[in-house]
């Protein structure tokens, strides 16, 4: 039976101010991506309702303005992965050694590294703030929270050969967890990803974003293949009049797995203009987060079991040889916006009440990878309405096995006098299946026979 094996890793991170610990990671499994309720089905997305996406947030931003000098909003949706911990697209881009806030406005601060993570310097944390109103229209004048947000790290933004940019995930470090609990329904954490091959093995998925007025909106849609590398994926409409544009850079491509609703990437490359004919969009571009499953693991002690270690190295079924991992490495290019509207790949990709416009930059980012070619999670069907990959039975069109009973029975042996020695065996693992079902992975069947006198 194919069943989802998606593991916490309950392992010591380390204490460390908003790192959680593993006892808090394992009270993280036993409730995150877990809802009730029922999915709706962008550009021309369908409203979300309440406790249909528990772990969407909406993510602020103030930056200066610098024709009228006054501070401006945006607006973009992000994903809560526990209670202290918020998953954004990445809205701060280097200008040399400075920070600047995604071509909008120039700072002077530069931020510190960790390992290989770019922490954000304080005074930048009062410029981001978070609420759960996104079934409300936007409001651009908002009042910002004080200390809402006590840390923000971009992940690999200090990685040699990385230039900060649109595939380096923003961790918001939150002060204070959801004030309505977890059993209302209502906020609740998704779970991760453990594998970037997670990505192609559903047949679809939702992902929500942002409308113009700012509520949050949801669409269907259906990973493709196309030339983007790691760490990018792709996807496009099921719904041909449905898109993704300004305002849902950072929203979760979402699907069930098993029993529980797993975050597969973030959107963060493609089209932003929201008046565009989406009959003729391109296909879009997500950060696959099975990549960063290590990444977020130190970060924030959100940590899930990586994909089986043998999985990879298992030769296709029939194969007397494994192939290895596979390599992949990325040389990616990245623009920033010349107008709030644009439709190249752009990097102004939220909401916001003005425009702005930045010079076009180009960029480099450098990511070498070992992929698992064997997918670690599977779907099954389920009452949810969300469709999921045709199950496929071990040996399909083979010999059908049924489990028996028979009555106790005394073993006697040639060589025993009194009839009740028997001698154990071990049958070493045989593969089962056919190269249809994934093949590749081996099964062991554990055979208990009961002998009473």
């Amino acid at each position: 039976m194919k069943t989802l094996l998606f593991l916490f890793v309950l392992l010591f991170v380390g204490i460390q101010a908003g790192v959680i610990d593993s006892e808090e990671n394992r009270q993280l499994y036993s409730s995150c991506g877990r809802k009730t309720g029922y999915e709706r089905k962008m550009i021309h997305g369908d409203l979300v309702k309440k406790g249909e996406q528990p772990w969407a947030v909406s993510v602020y931003l103030r930056y200066l303005n610098k024709t009228s000098n006054k501070y401006a909003t945006l607006l973009g949706p992000g994903t809560m992965i526990s209670s202290k911990h918020i998953v954004a697209f990445n809205t701060v881009r280097r200008n040399g050694t400075t920070l600047n806030i995604i071509g909008l406005e120039d700072t002077d601060y530069e931020g510190t590294c960790e390992g290989n993570h770019l922490v954000l310097p304080e005074e930048l944390y009062s410029r981001y703030d978070y609420d759960f109103e996104h079934l409300k229209k936007f409001n651009g004048s908002r009042q910002f929270s004080k200390n809402s947000i006590v840390k923000i790290t971009a992940l690999n933004g200090c990685k040699e050969g990385v230039t900060l940019g649109n595939s380096n995930p923003l961790i918001l470090e939150i002060s204070s967890p959801p004030t309505v609990p977890y059993e209302a329904g209502e906020h609740l954490p998704i779970c991760i990803s453990n594998s970037p091959n997670n990505w192609k093995d559903v047949s679809q998925f939702t992902v929500y974003g942002m409308n113009q007025p700012g509520m949050l909106v949801s669409g269907k849609f259906q990973p493709v293949v196309c030339e983007s590398k790691v760490p990018f994926s792709c996807a496009t409409a099921v719904n041909k009049s449905q898109g993704l544009c300004q305002g849902d850079f950072g929203g979760s491509a979402v699907a069930k797995f098993d029993d529980r609703y797993i975050m597969l990437g973030l959107y963060a490359r493609g089209n932003t203009k929201c008046s565009a004919d989406s009959e003729t969009l391109p296909e879009f571009h997500f950060l696959n987060l099975g990549y960063y499953r290590q990444e977020i693991c130190e970060t924030t002690g959100v940590c899930v079991a990586p994909p089986p270690a043998d999985v990879s190295h298992i030769p296709p079924f029939g194969q007397t040889t494994a192939e290895p991992p596979l390599e992949t490495t990325l040389n990616n290019s990245a623009e920033t916006t010349t107008t709030a509207e644009t439709t190249t790949e752009t990097e102004t990709e939220t909401t916001t009440t003005t425009e702005a416009e930045t010079e076009t930059t180009t960029t480099t980012e450098t990511y070498t990878t070992s992929v698992p070619e064997t997918p670690v999670m599977t779907t099954e069907t389920s009452e949810d309405t969300t469709p999921t990959t045709e199950y496929v039975p071990i040996g399909k069109d083979g010999e059908v096995i049924k489990a028996e009973t028979f009555a106790p029975m005394r073993i006697h042996l040639a060589n025993c006098s009194d009839g009740n020695v028997i001698t154990a065996e071990r049958i070493e693992p045989m593969k089962i299946g056919n190269n249809q079902t994934r093949g590749t992975r081996v099964r062991n069947i554990n055979i208990h026979i009961h002998l009473n006198q």
